[in-house]
């Protein structure tokens, strides 16, 4: 049956004309939204040289049941610009689908649901469904719509009167794994039909290149392809394709407000900011000369955000939400920043970078920053942004650690004491390092009733160390530390009872100790018993 025999599809009272199906031999990449020659070379040349992929073996097995008559659904899954859409392509375009008829819809523009939903029963044998985007069908307004359009899908794969049909599906991983979701996952699970549609369709389509693969890239004849090969990073060849050569000459030919915008940038990734930068922080780091006019800013931004028709700019903006109301966010491309970072050797610190960096950076980001300043030797600023932490005892604990280094011991001391007024046990070992070091032991004994530690066992073993080293009795210290729960503290605290003539008295303590449930305790008293005989008390 021919393809006309099977009718037009309404939608909304719009016929869908039969032109939307085309044979597959008068079909190009172009009419398919497949950038088949990247920016730069000439698409009249034909499509790029094409190298085969590891799972390209699995597509063409999977569709090999349709050229003998079986339906089959078939989902390319993968990231964004992994090649799905040009894998599916190369596959289709074999001598059998092209010798044998086959058509293929939808053309020229995105169908709808609602398109899709009316067009199924018109299908005639030796139809491809070309379907990239699931996201654009899947899930819809209400699950019943996704379980009806997903029914008809496999009813049409299931109607014997017009096998074989292809449906070629592509979505990317996340999507993918968000329509695997179980019924008992707690979110909006995928419909019932819509599960079984789609299940063992999956072909995954990995973002980079194997290493044999990049040797077969390498050796192309279409110099496009060889540049991605021996330019790309992690095998990235796809996407080097689609977006590196726009991206390039944007790059190189950048005015200088724009220029200006993406070095601050650059700059404030480079000092250990998080990819996502406020407009408030971007634009006082900037600084823009005042003489460029007062809209340099804005226009600027408006231009590095201005995207090719893959969709790629040097800037990607969002918007977000909090307690203190919206607020937008620029990062720059991922192989922008890559390649401007490797061509900006020198970090330059403009007017006012610093001072915007501690007035809005991302308080989750203010220890790389800190840590990156602490790198370029500029200690002040490591200490300011470590007294910015979001954790304010690991903040002052940072900076006591920080100014240790130029000997700045006194302030490393206070910085130290503060964290461990705050409760912070790590801070108080250093405390206890240092104070050994600095041999200001009895400066730590001394503060230790106005520093109220948490007491935990550790803490008084601490002290308990501090007073031998001072060569005072440890003992309270160590019952304190048998008390929070350390058997070690106890069998030592109970050792020092005896030396001291007090044996009565170390094995009442432990026996009241012992009916509290730690036996452990029997053993020491035991020992210290021992060391009482043996010293002839």
């Amino acid at each position: 049956m021919t393809a006309s025999a099977w009718g037009n599809p309404v939608v909304g009272g719009r016929v869908l004309q039969q032109h939307r199906l085309r044979r597959l031999d008068a079909c190009t990449p172009a009419m398919l939204g497949i950038e088949s020659a990247p920016a730069g070379h000439n698409p009249s040349s034909g499509d790029t040289d094409y190298v085969v992929r590891t799972h390209d073996s699995a597509l063409r097995a999977r569709l090999a049941s349709a050229k003998n008559g079986v339906s089959t659904v078939v989902t390319m899954t993968g990231s964004m610009m992994a090649g799905k859409k040009r894998s599916a392509w190369e596959a289709i375009k074999d001598g059998a689908f092209m010798s044998q008829g086959w058509v293929l819809w939808p053309l020229f523009h995105p169908a709808t649901p609602e398109e899709l939903s009316a067009v199924l029963p018109c299908l005639p044998p030796r139809s491809i469904l070309w379907l990239p985007q699931l996201e654009r069908y899947f899930p819809g307004r209400s699950p019943a719509e996704d379980d009806r359009l997903a029914l008809a899908l496999r009813t049409l794969l299931h109607d014997e009167r017009r096998a074989p049909i292809v449906v070629l599906l592509t979505t990317s991983t996340r999507h993918w794994r968000a329509l695997s979701i179980p019924d008992n996952s707690g979110v909006r699970a995928p419909a019932e039909h819509l599960r079984r549609l789609l299940y063992g369709s999956d072909i995954a389509v990995p973002s980079s290149f194997t290493s044999d693969e990049m040797a077969r890239a390498r050796q192309s004849p279409h110099p496009g392809v060889a540049e991605a090969a021996q330019r790309c990073h992690d095998g990235e060849v796809v996407q080097y394709l689609a977006v590196v050569p726009y991206l390039r000459a944007r790059f190189d030919n950048l005015l200088k407000p724009e220029r200006a915008v993406l070095d601050t940038a650059l700059d404030l990734r480079r000092l250990g900011h998080s990819p996502w930068m406020s407009k408030q922080l971007l634009e006082q780091a900037c600084g823009l000369d005042a003489s460029l006019g007062d809209s340099a800013f804005v226009d600027a931004i408006g231009s590095l955000l201005e995207p090719n028709a893959a969709g790629e700019s040097i800037l990607v903006e969002r918007t977000t939400a909090s307690a203190r109301g919206r607020s937008v966010e620029y990062r720059v491309h991922e192989w922008v920043e890559r390649h401007g970072i490797r061509q900006r050797a020198t970090l330059v610190f403009r007017s006012g970078l610093l001072d915007a960096l501690s007035e809005h950076a991302d308080p989750a980001c203010r220890v790389d920053l800190s840590a990156q300043c602490e790198a370029r030797g500029m200690l002040r600023e490591a200490v300011g942004f470590a007294l910015q932490y979001t954790d304010e005892r690991a903040g002052w604990r940072r900076a006591g650690t920080l100014l240790q280094s130029p000997g700045w011991i006194d302030d490393a001391i206070a910085c130290l004491r503060q964290a461990v007024l705050m409760g912070d046990a790590e801070a108080l070992r250093s405390l206890y390092r240092l104070c050994v070091e600095q041999g200001r032991l009895g400066d730590l004994a001394d503060w230790w009733p106005r520093l109220t530690p948490e007491e935990t066992a550790q803490t008084w073993l601490i002290l308990g160390h501090v007073h031998t080293s001072l060569g005072r009795s440890p003992r309270k210290s160590y019952q304190r530390a048998a008390l929070a729960g350390d058997d070690s503290a106890m069998a030592i605290a109970a050792a020092i009872m005896a030396e001291e003539g007090k044996l009565t008295e170390a094995v009442q303590w432990l026996v009241s100790l012992a009916t509290e449930g730690r036996f452990r305790a029997l053993r020491a008293c035991l020992m210290s018993c021992v060391c009482g005989v043996s010293c002839g008390r």
